[in-house]
């Protein structure tokens, strides 16, 4: 089984064979490891990251976020900001995101797991780090 069905893990692999493309265009490098980090945050806004440069979510309350260290993440690499989750909580949009597969095919639906849960995301799937440690 294949996890290069459905989008966000086709999306990474895609990615891996653009960075070997143009590493094998480019013969006095060293080929290096692909890292990369995806941030997957629950209630977050425009306003809540420094460098989008808008305003305070409520300015009133709190002063303008600080956040030098996302910032330098986007400046030094790409950002996408426009993603659609596959389910409105954050279980089920997880087991999406780390299978590329639609939550209730994980299994992982509709509840959330709380950390007293004992079931989890099937041993069966193949995650996006699987995918990616395959296509590198």
């Amino acid at each position: 089984r294949s996890l290069c069905h459905d989008g966000a893990a086709a999306a990474a692999v895609d990615a891996v064979d653009a960075v070997d493309a143009v590493d094998a265009e480019d013969t006095n490098s060293m080929r290096r490891p692909l890292n990369f980090v995806i941030l997957y945050l629950d209630d977050s806004g425009y306003g809540d990251v420094s460098y989008l440069d808008q305003p305070a979510p409520v300015p009133y309350l709190s002063p303008p976020p600080r956040t030098p260290n996302i910032d330098r993440m986007a400046a030094e690499g790409l950002v996408l900001t426009n993603f659609y989750t596959a389910a409105v909580v954050c279980s089920p949009s997880r087991a999406a995101l780390l299978t590329g597969r639609y939550p209730v095919r994980t299994g992982v639906y509709p509840s959330v797991f709380s950390p007293d849960s004992v079931n989890g995301l099937p041993h069966g799937e193949i995650t996006i780090a699987e995918a990616l440690r395959t296509a590198n």
